[in-house]
């Protein structure tokens, strides 16, 4: 059974920043119910689901009709083999680079009081606007793909990172770089599967064929000190976790909060909002000792607001 949402208790510890909030896909839905709402790539302001964007990569390349598993995955590899990769990473361009709406959940963390780590992966930068919008300092830091550094750097090391300082350049950094940022004074958000850059698209990374997740898992499972960065690292340890968007059906994603697990304490309660859980995504929460409240994130966000301190 899902639990009884301690809004109290869990706004206290949002707004003193002792919270590692994760942003799945469903944070970037907002309010649409994608059952009663289909999305189309003429949604300027709207994005899709995985599923949609899996059947918008099918359409154009005509994936095969005997395949009944259009798992994203798999159908962006094959829109890759069929196309290019510049072919692939253009269409979703296309769909992540539109000025599209954050959502009640970007709104809330950004007007925290509290600078938070905002760890996503999703590829949009909506947290980034509502932290701009809200005049919040907050520093990016991006995983790029082999293929991206390839195309912009003399280098290519698969788990080499991308940091754009609040109003500076971006440059690559490496885990003593990233060290000195102070979490105390900015948000830090942190896109473990690459993401659109509005304003040099060479730098978009996408990890989202079966290769491009086989690289990343890979790089995760290793033991580099550079897997994951050694601030983010050291604040998964030291604080609850809250999973807003996120499902436990993809085996990847499975994979990666393997490896969070590994860093945050057992004794630490965290916390997952996720709309109509399965038996078996409760038993996966449960497992990593996660709370897991069924509710839409628009619903959390109220309850948020409404809490007594």
């Amino acid at each position: 059974m899902p639990f009884d949402l301690p809004a109290p208790f869990i706004r206290k510890r949002i707004e003193s920043g002792k919270v590692v909030a994760f942003l799945g896909a469903g944070a970037s839905l907002g309010a649409r119910n994608p059952a009663a709402q289909v999305w189309n790539s003429a949604d300027a302001d709207l994005l899709p689901t995985a599923t949609e964007l899996s059947e918008y990569l099918a359409k154009p390349i005509r994936f095969p009709a005997h395949e009944n598993d259009k798992e994203l995955t798999k159908v962006a590899k094959y829109f890759e083999l069929m196309t290019s990769r510049a072919d692939l990473e253009e269409e979703l361009r296309g769909v992540f680079a539109r000025p599209a709406r954050h959502s009640a959940i970007h709104e809330y963390l950004a007007n925290n009081p509290a600078p938070l780590l905002i760890i996503t992966t999703n590829y949009d930068n909506l947290i980034e606007q509502a932290l701009a919008a809200r005049g919040r300092e907050f520093d990016v830091v991006v995983h790029l793909t082999s293929i991206t550094l390839k195309r912009v750097s003399n280098f290519a090391v698969a788990d080499s990172l991308l940091w754009r300082p609040h109003n500076e350049a971006p440059r690559f950094a490496t885990d003593d770089d990233l060290a000195r940022i102070d979490l105390s004074k900015r948000f830090v958000v942190y896109k473990m599967h690459g993401s659109v850059d509005r304003d040099k698209p060479d730098h978009d990374s996408y990890v989202i064929t079966e290769d491009d997740y086989v690289d990343f898992l890979t790089r995760m499972t290793s033991q580099s000190a550079s897997a994951i960065p050694s601030i983010v690292a050291q604040h998964i340890a030291q604080r609850a976790l809250l999973f807003l968007g996120y499902g436990l059906r993809d085996w990847n994603l499975r994979v990666l909060l393997t490896q969070i697990d590994r860093l945050n304490r057992r004794d630490k309660t965290s916390w997952a909002v996720q709309v109509n859980p399965s038996e078996l995504e409760m038993e996966l929460w449960k497992k990593r000792s996660v709370q897991i409240f069924d509710m839409r994130l628009d619903e959390f966000v109220e309850e948020m607001k409404k809490a007594e301190v």
